[in-house]
């Protein structure tokens, strides 16, 4: 097989190589760095903002530093590119604060100076973050060891249908869960995505709440931790009987 033409998918360093000239070019970095978010809940037009590390990656040539000409990143979830810093060895993306939802998975293009291309992947990991509607009122639980935020309550009326979000955002992407009072939806709940559309009757006062986690690890190597985040909504039932 023509190596100008060979595709591998292998771990060089701590990237993924994609190998277009010669497959003796490996790709290394730093693979993750975790954002520091200033706070969990945030909205549109204030922002959660988060202290990131720079990622780097460099080539190697048969285990020795190769410089490079250019470098790159590309943020996948959306395709915006970066044009990376340079070093004699090494591109790097210095993004310091910012927010918090530049985290993902980038995708690392660097060229030699001898016109060679490879390609890695790195990611900013992320702890889950809420992202609520502007007009939205909520108390943030500083003091709290998970990361809690309660919405102002919700009045509705018997016969009514109301649509509870959990709008988080993290890397990896958060798993959620609700829960009602502190056990399990009832009957009159369905879902829709990370949604619950509640049927509104007597019995459905009480608080709403999601949970959101994903897990990651805080070095290079190291066990994936875990982070959650609770988001709860009370429901008032204004017509009881």
């Amino acid at each position: 097989m023509n190596s100008h033409m060979m595709f591998i998918k292998a771990v060089c360093g701590l990237f993924f190589l994609l190998c277009t000239v010669d497959c003796s070019l490996t790709v290394v970095g730093n693979l993750a760095v975790v954002g520091k978010p200033k706070t969990f809940v945030g909205t549109a037009s204030k922002p959660v903002l988060a202290q990131i590390g720079k990622l780097w990656c460099g080539a190697q040539i048969l285990g020795e530093k190769t410089p490079i000409t250019y470098g790159q990143f590309t943020r996948l979830r959306d395709g915006k590119v970066f044009e990376g810093g340079l070093s004699e060895f090494t591109t790097f993306l210095d993004i310091k604060e910012a927010p918090a939802t530049v985290a993902g998975k980038y995708k690392c293009e660097i060229r030699t100076s001898d016109e060679q291309i490879a390609t890695g992947f790195c990611f900013i990991y992320l702890p889950p973050i809420l992202v609520l509607p502007t007009e939205t009122q909520y108390e943030e639980k500083p003091d709290s060891k998970v990361a809690t935020i309660d919405a102002a309550p919700l009045l509705a009326s018997a016969g009514d249908t109301v649509r509870f979000s959990c709008p988080v955002y993290g890397f990896p992407p958060p798993y959620v869960t609700w829960e009602k009072d502190g056990t399990t939806l009832g009957s009159n709940v369905s879902y829709e995505g990370d949604d619950i559309i509640v049927n509104i009757s007597q019995e459905s006062e009480g608080t709403y709440t999601c949970t959101a986690d994903n897990s990651f690890p805080m070095f290079v190597d190291g066990p994936a931790m875990p982070h959650k985040l609770v988001y709860n909504q009370k429901l008032v039932v204004m017509n009881k009987l």
